[in-house]
């Protein structure tokens, strides 16, 4: 799978992200974390509901998404090789 800029890979358990750039490792990309479905993340922040699917979705702030991806079980980061540092991402086998 060829991922490019601001695509929205979406995981089975409901996790919504957005790709950064062109540049990914083979079958991964990095991204941000947008939304996760109310079955996984709540918020008490009233402008990060969004409904009007079958199920309802929140949006991460600032560094929510970045938080929650790293916490999750496994973790959904990559190692940027060229900058020796783990960013968020997610790899094709973790994706619906």
């Amino acid at each position: 799978m060829r991922f490019r800029d601001r695509d929205a890979p979406v995981t089975p358990e409901g996790l919504i992200f957005r790709t950064y750039g062109y540049d990914h490792p083979p079958d991964s990309c990095f991204c941000d974390l947008e939304y996760a479905s109310e079955s996984i993340y709540t918020t008490k922040n009233p402008k990060a509901i969004r409904t009007g699917l079958s199920t309802n979705f929140y949006k991460f702030y600032l560094d929510g998404g970045l938080k929650f991806a790293r916490k999750r079980e496994p973790p959904h980061v990559l190692l940027h090789e060229p900058m020796s540092l783990e960013m968020v991402g997610v790899k094709t086998e973790q994706l619906s």
